[in-house]
């Protein structure tokens, strides 16, 4: 039974971070003003859709649209990581 929790676990921990950087992708292309290739754009948009986000995203202030500026500026992302 441990292998299979530990498995679970695995997955789950893989599926967020996929989901994470879905989500930092999305905050970059934006950044930077480009569209993209428009099927990779579109998969962007249905996790960030998935996760709850989109206005979160579109709510952002200019500041805080960067990924990675700080931790403290941005609302936590356990929240839309946890439906997946």
């Amino acid at each position: 039974m441990a292998f299979e929790e530990l498995m679970g676990l695995s997955n789950r921990l893989l599926t967020d971070a996929q989901a994470l950087a879905a989500l930092t992708a999305r905050l970059r292309l934006d950044e930077l003003g480009v569209e993209g290739d428009p099927a990779v754009g579109a998969q962007l948009d249905r996790v960030v859709d998935a996760l709850g986000a989109r206005e979160h995203v579109e709510g952002l202030d200019a500041p805080h649209r960067r990924p990675g500026t700080s931790s403290a500026s941005w609302p936590c992302c356990a929240e839309w990581l946890s439906p997946l």
